[in-house]
């Protein structure tokens, strides 16, 4: 687990891509937990909060604990149009250097290709 608690920047790429079995989301939820308001994560995911706990294992109580923590201090951005595999590189670089001046500051990046839609934490 210290593998993954020690960088000054963790990068989570496609959460939610497959699903997580209890063992894996208990691994996830402790490693959130270490890194909470120590270093910063970055998170890229294509669902909304509200689809979270299918990734998880169905559990809501868990799901809702790692989303307490990661949004305390988040900043949600939301790209809507077709990203190009350059210009995401430039963005995943642009919030890593910010990461790393704030290393308190979690940000939580969200890719959605469909139609506008609100993310919600209910």
């Amino acid at each position: 687990m210290a593998h993954y608690v020690k960088p000054q920047v963790l990068c989570i790429d496609e959460l939610g891509y497959l699903p997580i079995d209890k063992f894996g989301a208990d691994c996830l939820f402790q490693i959130i937990s270490h890194r909470y308001e120590r270093s910063a994560t970055l998170i890229t995911t294509n669902r909304v909060y509200k689809q979270w706990p299918a990734i998880f294992n169905n559990d809501a109580v868990l799901t809702s604990a790692l989303l307490d923590r990661l949004l305390h201090h988040a900043q949600t951005v939301v790209i809507e149009e077709e990203a190009t595999a350059p210009r995401i590189r430039s963005s995943f670089d642009a919030l890593a250097a910010l990461t790393t001046a704030h290393p308190q500051f979690i940000i939580l990046l969200c890719f959605w290709h469909q139609r506008r839609q609100h993310f919600e934490t209910g």
